[in-house]
């Protein structure tokens, strides 16, 4: 008799065969998370959020400490969480609360490219893909709901996906939105003088 499985790597991709970083795996979890009793840190480095994608169990507090030498503005309009930390430099004082499961969209009202996201989880298992698009889940977890900020232009939209059982690895495809490179630029294809 084989042993049983502890646990199944889960492999997230998309519909080239992309590995995706950054994507939330959510499951149904025996226990649930608790929020932690230090706050989450979301940073702001080279006018990018770092994490870009931060995951946080609900009723967490998470700082927006600013590492750059600039100031930010730092919002969010989204139905879970709506705040603003107005223009500042350094760390504010005061953490902000994530109550409500959703995902948050980050921005700065300074520098319009930075966009960064919370997901605030209702405390079932939850976890997030590595830089190689894997993560590791229960081996009794018999599906799970997955969130990729290109999964629909709203950002909102979550997939879910039954598992295979008895597998110690398994590759799941998202069809994204817009993943689709446009043909490199040429020269052109006129010769010259012709």
């Amino acid at each position: 008799m084989s042993p049983a499985i502890s646990a199944k790597t889960l492999v997230i991709q998309d519909q080239l065969q992309n590995r995706l970083e950054n994507a939330v795996v959510t499951w149904q979890a025996d226990t649930a998370q608790a929020a932690p009793s230090e706050p989450a840190i979301m940073d702001q480095v080279g006018k990018q959020f770092l994490p870009e994608v931060l995951v946080v169990p609900q009723g967490t507090e998470v700082l927006f400490p600013n590492s750059d030498n600039i100031r930010h503005h730092v919002y969010s309009f989204s139905e879970a969480k709506t705040f603003e930390i107005k223009l500042y430099s350094g760390k504010p004082t005061e953490p902000v609360s994530f109550d409500t499961p959703g995902v948050v969209i980050l921005g700065c009202n300074i520098h319009d490219q930075m966009i960064g996201y919370i997901y605030v989880s209702d405390g079932n298992g939850v976890g997030k893909t590595d830089d190689n698009g894997e993560l590791t889940v229960p081996d009794n977890v018999e599906a799970v709901t997955v969130w990729h900020k290109n999964l629909d232009i709203l950002q909102a939209r979550r997939e879910t996906i039954s598992l295979s059982p008895g597998t110690t690895s398994e590759t799941l495809i998202l069809n994204l939105m817009a993943t689709e490179r446009p043909a490199p630029k040429t020269f052109g294809s006129r010769k010259f003088g012709g």
